[in-house]
């Protein structure tokens, strides 16, 4: 009579090109190791052993073709919102405030804010007459 060979375990996991496109669209969007495996039907252990380069590369690899979409549609299109959101979400730019400062102020304006602060300073010192 034939030994039957005890079989222990699952079998080895074959990674195929659809789990590796799942793990790299869930490692772009940030999603914990544990929900990817658990996705796939495997284990964190397993994930990291076939999927490691999904892994360390996904959010990079997505975000980068995402962009150039991104840019050709608002370039093709002429979206330039789409185009600013672009510059100043991944490119980093940002709007820059120009604030001009006076260095002279007019003398009517000195004497203006000088008749002013003198009659807040009258008030105060009324006020803290009555109180003290």
């Amino acid at each position: 009579m034939p030994v039957k060979k005890a079989v222990m375990g699952k079998p080895p996991h074959k990674p195929t090109k659809d789990t590796r496109y799942k793990v790299k669209i869930l490692s772009a969007v940030k999603t914990n190791r544990n929900l990817i495996a658990g996705v796939i039907g495997i284990t964190d252990k397993t994930l990291t052993k076939y999927y490691s380069h999904e892994l360390d590369i996904g959010e990079t690899e997505i975000c980068a073709k995402l962009i150039a979409t991104a840019i050709t549609r608002a370039l093709v299109d002429k979206k330039d919102a789409v185009l600013i959101f672009l510059l100043k979400t991944v490119c980093g730019l940002r709007e820059v405030q120009h604030i001009e400062h006076k260095t002279e102020i007019d003398s009517e304006e000195l004497k203006e804010v000088r008749k002013q602060l003198d009659e807040t300073q009258r008030k105060l010192e009324e006020i803290y007459k009555r109180e003290f």
